[in-house]
């Protein structure tokens, strides 16, 4: 695949395990998606551990992006009115439901990572 970068892996990743769940997709499941090898797929990613730590931070850092771009230049209360309709759309999508809680059962190291971060910020 021509122009194959991190950053396609991760998105398709993201995809397959919001629809599938971060379990049941296996590198195979990514690679069959893309159309690469196995051998391709290794020279960007040492271990699906590492794919799914750099989806969960690419996930983190948009919601923070879509975050600081609700607050600019706002006062108080249309801070407030963004957040609510944020927070209920994200309601509405079981599928980082299930990611979320995949990444707790099986990437407990990756899930306490961004949770210490978001303590922190």
């Amino acid at each position: 695949m021509a122009g194959l970068t991190k950053e396609i892996i991760m998105r398709t990743a993201d995809s397959l395990f919001s629809e599938e769940g971060i379990r049941e997709v296996s590198i195979d499941d990514i690679c069959r998606k893309l159309g690469i090898s196995k051998k391709t797929f290794y020279q960007y990613y040492a271990q699906k551990e590492d794919l799914v730590a750099d989806v969960v931070t690419n996930n983190v850092r948009k919601k923070k992006d879509e975050f600081d771009r609700i607050v600019k230049g706002k006062d108080i209360v249309q801070i407030l009115k963004a957040l609510f309709s944020m927070v209920n759309r994200k309601k509405t999508m079981v599928k980082d439901k299930r990611m979320v809680k995949d990444i707790m059962k099986y990437y407990p190291e990756t899930f306490t990572k961004h949770a210490e971060e978001r303590g922190k910020a």
